[in-house]
């Protein structure tokens, strides 16, 4: 089988393509690199092959190279002689959001869209302008969509899930506990940088992964930054008592502006990385960043963000992790041996509880001797990359074989 990857980056349509090639049989993925003007999301390799699938993958580098803000708002559409020929070579193709524009040129073939969230929220109006509106029509004519489960109904919120549910797609989801969990391809792109990165950080810390964004004086992060800081004043003292210190990713020099104005105690805590010149981190870096933490905080709060990629590279480098990842309170999982659940506080004093318990945990290690890897297999939270591509493997081959008795 035949399958092209188009759209958002960000690696997570090259840990599907990786996935399926490495556990199922003769399929045959390309992958088209959008958006690698941003750094976290350059492409690692060029192409890898599994002799015992007899499977392959290849990145096809700089085919897409837009700005989503200044050409896709203005309903500027540029397509690459090399993106055509892969749609034209493909048996199934899947889309990243803002490429859903995609559906209304291939009528021939299945088209399998890939909701990051943002691209969503982007266009998520009341009025939409004909551009939103194309991009709504254009979306719904996708044969399947791959969705994160959030568990129960009352936990999905947000544009995506909206969407499906106004536009009655809510059965052509193919809901997963999780993005897939790789931990060889991790490994692979952790490795993907042979000389010392520039990130290299001598203190003891955790990372703090999320990203701060700011607009206007105004802290817009949506993965709890506002809820979190405000936890950590009341928790910092544990970070003293154990000599951690907190590692932050500056990605701009508003948010800067931000942590340099924090009060003197709780910015004496913080390594800001890359703070000579802001932006985000090669994606080695990023993950080394990851792997050399104690621990790694990605999301806090009842109002943040769920898990994202970030989730992804932590526990695929075992670390332990705290998120909104939604648990459920009577849920005996594997995965809550290595997860810090945020999804259910409010206030600062329950943020800090649970700073309290994740800071003292990693700083005795107590996660050392866990074994993720096995425990994955058995979780019903996450998902490994094995068992993600044998489940998306039927739906694929159902797809194949159902198309044509229905299209969009």
């Amino acid at each position: 089988m035949k399958l092209a990857f188009i759209g958002n980056w960000n690696n997570l349509h090259l840990r599907i393509a990786v996935a399926l090639a490495n556990n199922l049989k003769h399929h045959h993925c390309r992958v088209v690199v959008s958006r690698n003007d941003h750094l976290r999301c350059m492409p690692i390799l060029s192409s890898l092959s599994n002799s015992a699938t007899n499977s392959v993958v290849e990145v096809l580098d700089a085919v897409v190279n837009f700005s989503f803000e200044k050409e896709l708002h203005s309903s500027v559409y540029r397509i690459h002689r090399k993106m055509l020929e892969t749609i034209e070579w493909a048996d199934i193709v899947f889309v990243g959001a803002e490429l859903f524009f995609l559906t209304k040129l291939i009528i021939d073939k299945p088209i399998i869209g890939v909701p990051i969230g943002f691209e969503f929220n982007k266009w998520a109006k009341s009025d939409k302008s004909p551009d939103e509106a194309y991009f709504y029509e254009a979306a719904g004519a996708c044969d399947l969509y791959l969705s994160q489960s959030w568990g129960t109904d009352a936990k999905r919120s947000g544009s995506v899930e909206d969407f499906f549910i106004d536009n009655k797609l809510t059965d052509r989801i193919f809901y997963f506990p999780s993005f897939p969990i790789d931990f060889d391809l991790t490994r692979l792109f952790l490795n993907g940088k042979k000389q010392t990165p520039k990130s290299k950080i001598d203190n003891r810390y955790i990372f703090y992964a999320a990203r701060i964004e700011v607009e206007s004086d105004q802290v817009l992060d949506n993965k709890g930054w506002p809820l979190f800081i405000a936890g950590l004043s009341l928790a910092m003292h544990r970070l003293i008592h154990h000599s951690i210190k907190l590692a932050i990713v500056v990605r701009n020099k508003k948010t800067l502006e931000i942590l340099q104005a924090l009060p003197t105690e709780v910015s004496e805590l913080l390594i800001l990385i890359n703070h000579d010149n802001p932006g985000d981190l090669p994606y080695a870096d990023f993950l080394h960043v990851c792997d050399q933490s104690m621990g790694v905080i990605e999301s806090c709060g009842e109002s943040a963000a769920g898990m994202g990629l970030t989730t992804v590279d932590a526990l695929s480098l075992s670390s332990p992790l705290l998120t909104n990842i939604g648990l459920e309170s009577s849920e005996d999982d594997a995965a809550a041996n290595l997860i810090y659940d945020s999804a259910n506080l409010r206030e600062p004093q329950d943020v800090a509880e649970l700073l309290i318990k994740f800071i003292d945990d990693v700083a005795t290690a107590k996660h050392e001797s866990f074994d993720f890897e096995k425990a994955i297999e058995s979780s019903s939270r996450v998902i490994s990359a094995r068992q993600f591509a044998l489940l998306l493997g039927e739906k694929l081959h159902e797809l194949q074989n159902d198309f044509g008795t229905h299209v969009g």
